[in-house]
């Protein structure tokens, strides 16, 4: 379903609880050149999140810069849709159609709830529940074998993790745990 876009006003941003300055620094740390998912290649690139991360792989900015305001953050994901297409049904998510926790891009995103996300995950096979599936039998995995040999090739040649990590879409700690033979251990 298109959702409509939005006029971005100092007001509207004030009711998202972000900061005058929020656009522009969100946009600062996005590159529109990220990969093109490989189960949805009809979506096009994903807009690749560069900046701060949470625990969980998602994207984190901060809502506000203003001084003597308490600093709050927000996944990116929700940042990109807070000024896109504005503010967020209750009870609502926003969630991905291109599966990659940091993609930003507004083309990718739409609104469901918890149970319409779980239901996603398992119609694309990213629920693994038993058996431990390696590598690209694996429903969760991002990458294809091909592409992991390709960054510890990167790594090897003396490519960085981040620039790596923003070739491929994935954050760099997940590149250093690939070229440490952490993960992927089968090739």
């Amino acid at each position: 379903m298109p959702v409509a876009r939005i006029t971005i006003t100092p007001r509207y941003l004030k009711s998202q609880g972000l900061s005058p300055t929020f656009p522009e620094r969100f946009w600062a740390k996005v590159s529109k050149n990220g990969p093109v998912p490989k189960h949805m290649k009809h979506l096009g690139k994903c807009w690749v999140w560069t900046a701060c991360r949470f625990t969980t792989g998602y994207g984190w900015i901060s809502a506000s810069k203003k001084p003597g305001d308490k600093t709050f953050g927000i996944h990116a994901h929700v940042g990109s849709w807070l000024i896109n297409f504005g503010p967020i049904p209750t009870g609502k998510c926003v969630l991905h159609d291109c599966d990659n926790k940091l993609c930003v891009n507004p083309k990718h995103l739409w609104i469901g709830t918890k149970k319409e996300n779980t239901q996603d995950m398992i119609s694309k096979g990213r629920l693994v529940i038993g058996k431990k599936y390696k590598g690209e039998e694996n429903g969760s995995s991002k990458l294809t074998e091909s592409q992991v040999k390709q960054i510890r090739g990167l790594r090897e040649s003396g490519e960085t993790i981040v620039s790596i990590g923003l070739k491929f879409g994935i954050s760099h700690p997940l590149v250093s745990q690939i070229c440490l033979r952490n993960i992927w251990k089968h090739i």
